[in-house]
């Protein structure tokens, strides 16, 4: 982006839903609904699938892409 302004907002509000997202699988966890061993990247990739960005499925400074992706939450019986 060009507006620094902009950009600036609108990682602000990635960030924000990426955290709603991050507590709901945290509270999950310890509910033992379902078991997840990096919220912070099960939402990062709920996140992106919500968006339709494959290419943010991979963590950051790793070389997994999408076809090496899982999501990181397994459901409980």
């Amino acid at each position: 982006m060009h507006d620094t302004e902009l950009a600036q907002a609108y990682l602000s509000e990635i960030g924000r839903w990426q955290a709603m997202l991050r507590g709901i699988i945290e509270q999950g966890v310890e509910a033992k609904v379902f078991r997840c061993a990096s919220p912070e990247r099960a939402a990062r990739q709920i996140f992106a699938l919500a968006m339709g960005y494959a290419g943010g499925l991979g963590s950051s400074g790793d070389s997994v892409g999408v076809r090496g992706s899982r999501l990181l939450i397994d459901k409980q019986s």
